[in-house]
């Protein structure tokens, strides 16, 4: 058994106001071979941009309020709410709220996720 302690793990500072926090993946503190699942803390105003890929994803809110779009459909979000993201499908997440919002994402078939490369070298 491999215990996680999500906060002890280094987190990617993201220049859109996050911190991804890889849990199970290559660069996670966890390998796995079928799915990718990190932690997601999104500052007031912060946001995962508008991406897409081939892998299907949830998003689970766990505390916080925000706006999510998936394909051209935006509804409001908050804690305690999931969404699951289509293979392919354009999405984005902003934080609306005063407070930092948590979340956890999941996708599926396994590999990394490009978007966070691209985000990182301001593409």
């Amino acid at each position: 058994m491999k215990l996680v302690k999500i906060f002890d793990q280094e987190g990617m500072v993201m220049p859109t106001g996050r911190t991804t926090r890889v849990l199970v993946g290559d660069n996670g503190a966890v390998k796995g071979r079928y799915f990718c699942q990190g932690y997601v803390v999104l500052e007031p105003n912060g946001s995962i941009p508008l991406h897409n890929h081939e892998m299907e994803e949830t998003y689970t809110v766990l505390s916080g309020k925000g706006i999510i779009r998936v394909g051209k459909e935006e509804r409001e979000i908050s804690g305690g709410s999931m969404v699951l993201i289509p293979s392919g499908e354009d999405h984005y997440l902003l934080n609306t709220g005063e407070e930092k919002m948590h979340m956890m994402f999941v996708y599926a078939p396994y590999q990394i996720a490009d978007h966070w490369q691209e985000e990182l070298a301001a593409k």
